[in-house]
């Protein structure tokens, strides 16, 4: 029922009408509705977690490119695998190197590792049978397990660790599943692959460099390489991280590689056209595709934390540099 009083309080009156004359009642706008509703814990949560499991084969043989998950889990209620519970998403279990002196108190600390990580994921499986659940996960095959925490996205490959465990109230209810995941190498890694195309010191293209929502105070620059070219890198993980060089060169010599001025290592006997690889992380060097490690003068070396200059000297060519951020974890 239409209410004059309430409608001229927050309208203002309406000239030339009298109260109780309408014979219908006016075009006014709809109120919204001004009561708070409770919003859901999970929305807009920095902490919100989903979690894609992709065979790591296939993502490699689409070179790395995205792929629908063949196991998508997530702690939004909506979806067929509820995320309960998780463990091993933080730092990995790491040991030092330690011997107590003899003599001398205390002792020294000679190094130190990361331990392989374990990862372990408890959800509930709706709209799947208990046969089924029980062979999400073939045992053997090397998962690249997906994790999302809010809008950051980190990687890392893992094998089944363990059986999966099916296990409900009753005989009818919803499975409640297990899954334990082993990880050779315990750091994560970013989603993204990051390309570098050094720059020529004849000019090239500047780009702004925006690293997750913040923009750095600086630029990169992308175009061929031309002798004694450099690039600017930044590595925002949160360790140093390996990396691969693609150079097809455009004279013969030796081919050097300096990171912040310091020449770290040199590869010997290129030729004119021939393409180079350098792998630090596999520790493999080809010339033209082949094995060439007899060439290398130096080291494998990593790039730094931070901003870093990357210089080829004597001579080069039109060069890509390729690496991913590692961290801790997520």
């Amino acid at each position: 029922m239409f209410d004059r009083k309430i409608y001229d309080r927050i309208y203002g009156s309406l000239p030339g009408l009298e109260e109780g004359c309408f014979d219908v009642e006016p075009d006014i706008p709809i109120l919204p509705d001004l009561r708070l509703r409770p919003e859901h814990p999970l929305i807009n949560n920095p902490n919100t977690l989903r979690v894609e499991v992709l065979s790591a084969a296939e993502v490699a043989k689409q070179g790395g490119k995205a792929q629908f998950p063949r196991v998508h889990i997530s702690s939004q209620a909506h979806e067929q695998f509820v995320l309960l519970g998780y463990d091993g998403l933080s730092s990995p279990s790491g040991e030092l190197t330690h011997l107590d002196h003899a003599i001398l108190d205390g002792g020294t600390v000679s190094g130190a590792r990361a331990q392989s990580r374990r990862i372990t994921f408890d959800f509930v499986g709706k709209g799947i049978s208990y046969s089924d659940a029980s062979a999400l996960f073939p045992l053997g095959q090397k998962e690249l397990i997906r994790v999302t925490r809010g809008h950051i996205t980190r990687e890392i490959e893992g094998y089944r660790d363990g059986p999966i465990e099916v296990s409900a109230v009753s005989a009818l209810s919803t499975p409640i599943i297990s899954v334990s995941f082993l990880c050779p190498n315990p750091y994560f890694r970013n989603s993204v692959e990051m390309v570098s195309r050094l720059d020529s010191t004849d000019g090239g293209l500047e780009y702004p460099v925006s690293y997750g929502s913040s923009t750095l105070g600086y630029s990169v620059s992308y175009g061929a390489l031309s002798n004694e070219g450099s690039s600017q890198v930044y590595n925002g993980g949160n360790y140093p991280t390996p990396f691969i060089l693609t150079t097809l060169v455009n004279t013969q010599g030796t081919l050097g590689i300096r990171i912040n001025g310091e020449e770290l290592a040199a590869i010997t006997g290129v030729g004119t056209g021939q393409l180079v690889v350098f792998d630090t992380a596999n520790k493999m060097l080809t010339i033209a595709g082949n094995k060439s490690l007899s060439s290398l003068r130096g080291t494998f070396p990593m790039l730094p934390i931070g901003l870093s200059e990357i210089e080829l000297t004597e001579i080069a060519g039109d060069s890509t540099l390729r690496f991913s951020e590692i961290f801790e974890g997520i």
